[in-house]
């Protein structure tokens, strides 16, 4: 065996990457599952000022709008709760949120969803939060 390899000098060198080999299993087998407990779906209430910009607006009157909530077969209805977010139970796929939006406020670039007007937004599986915007006087 040379003799570098049992220098002293060595010893902080072979501890380090015990400790890093140690690390990389420890994550490997105590990483969190795929998919998140909840995932929470925040309207971000926004305004047209008059230099064509949005400005953040209060999203109280969002508060009670109807959420209709579609995931792989399976429908919920829901409510927009305080400061315009809506808490969604674990999800394995894609789930589609439709928002039933107060009179004057819509949902930039979105599908419609069945009642006229309802804009509807396709969330990616494994998100833990997602930001929507929608705009109030367009």
């Amino acid at each position: 065996m040379p003799e570098w390899v049992t220098h002293r000098f060595m010893a902080p060198v072979y501890a380090l990457l015990i400790s890093f080999g140690a690390a990389l299993v420890l994550g490997a087998v105590m990483a969190p599952g795929d998919a998140p407990a909840e995932v929470t779906v925040r309207l971000v209430a926004k305004q047209a000022n008059e230099k064509g910009r949005y400005d953040d607006v209060p999203a109280a009157e969002l508060r009670g709008s109807a959420v209709h909530v579609s995931r792989g077969g399976e429908d919920a209805e829901l409510a927009v709760g305080e400061q315009g977010a809506v808490t969604l139970s674990r999800a394995a796929g894609p789930v589609t949120v439709c928002v039933a939006l107060p009179q004057g406020w819509t949902g930039p670039r979105t599908a419609r969803g069945e009642a006229s007007g309802t804009p509807c937004w396709s969330i990616p599986a494994g998100s833990r939060e997602v930001s929507i915007q929608v705009v109030k006087g367009v």
